[in-house]
């Protein structure tokens, strides 16, 4: 049998950890990636491995940031030839009014939260179309649906995070 594998942005905790441990169970070799929480990745790998010797690998970096994106995959398929799953799931919110959201910060939230998602899939897709294999979960919030005040930048992302999987349905 051969191996499958996973990425799995956003896997230093949450739905991402949760995550990752449930594929590494399921037997998939794990990427995990995460931008900052460097040392709480770390703790999900060494959980990963206890269980799951040889199962899982640390990618870090910003996938809200296309250079980055580009790198991360050239560290995954130097390791294997396709991924199986990505799962996208990095993502970060604001919490305040609109007129109090720095220019700044609107575009990490939509980087992180959307830009990351066509970043991610533009890498992937190619070689999932060429093995006419693999799947892609996007993980997107009730807020796309049903916006919270308080998190305009977040619940727009998350929005066309929702759209842009149904166009890639």
């Amino acid at each position: 049998m051969t191996e499958k594998n996973v990425l799995i942005t956003g896997a230093s905790r949450g739905i991402g950890r949760s995550t990752a441990l449930l594929f590494a169970d399921k037997g998939f070799h794990v990427f995990l990636n995460c931008h900052k929480s460097i040392e709480e990745l770390q703790k999900v790998q060494q959980e990963i491995e206890q269980n799951h010797p040889n199962c899982s690998t640390i990618v870090t970096g910003n996938v809200g940031n296309s250079e980055d994106v580009h790198s991360i995959f050239r560290e995954i398929y130097s390791h294997c030839d396709s991924l199986d799953v990505l799962v996208n799931n990095a993502g970060v919110a604001h919490i305040g009014l609109l007129m109090d959201l720095t220019d700044e910060e609107w575009r990490r939230i939509i980087d992180t939260n959307l830009s990351s998602v066509f970043y991610c899939c533009r890498e992937a897709v190619p070689k999932m179309v060429s093995t006419k294999s693999g799947r892609i979960i996007n993980i997107s919030s009730m807020n796309a649906l049903r916006p919270l005040t308080k998190i305009p930048a977040y619940s727009g992302a998350k929005a066309a995070v929702s759209n842009l999987t149904q166009w890639m349905a």
